[in-house]
């Protein structure tokens, strides 16, 4: 068995405990360490916003998940495309701006989403005195004949599970 005089024990106390914090502490899933959006690379975020990125991808991402949806006409046509939305928080508002769409129709329901979503940012879920701001993609994507191209891929019947972005429901 190892022993450690009690101030060496201490000090390697100390480091075990910040190496799981600077391990995990800025991973995102839309951001890259360089704060640059992944999926468009010329959206970067400054430094506030992205030590706040943690708590906007928890509570803000699930909430557009569960809030935007598909036109009906170009689902049946089976049109795909995508946004990136800015939106800025500062305080208890929310302001937005569609940045880039390949499609102006896929425009409203994320506009209109997230000006729902203003009433819930009012909540003081942020800090009140920054302003931050967030790049947010969107991908629409219609997925046909899903069942004869897993069939024929892997050449058996394919039952699949999809995990759900959380609910969340809103207590008024």
């Amino acid at each position: 068995m190892l022993k450690l005089k009690p101030e060496r024990c201490k000090k390697l106390s100390y480091l075990l405990m910040l190496i799981p914090g600077i391990a995990c502490a800025q991973q995102s899933v839309l951001y890259n360490s360089h704060r640059q959006l992944i999926a468009d690379t010329s959206f970067v975020i400054d430094k506030k916003s992205f030590s706040n990125l943690p708590l906007f991808e928890k509570e803000i991402l699930p909430r557009i998940y569960n809030n935007v949806k598909y036109p009906a006409r170009l689902r049946y046509n089976g049109v795909n495309g995508s946004v990136v939305a800015k939106l800025v928080i500062s305080g208890d508002s929310l302001s937005f701006r569609i940045m880039k769409s390949s499609y102006d129709d896929f425009n409203l329901p994320v506009s209109t989403c997230l000006k729902n979503l203003s009433r819930y940012i009012q909540s003081g879920l942020f800090p009140k005195k920054e302003m931050l701001s967030f790049y947010v993609p969107i991908k629409f994507e219609v997925i046909l004949n899903r069942y004869q191209e897993t069939l024929k891929k892997n050449k058996m019947i394919t039952i699949e599970a999809y995990e759900e972005a959380p609910v969340i429901y809103e207590v008024n």
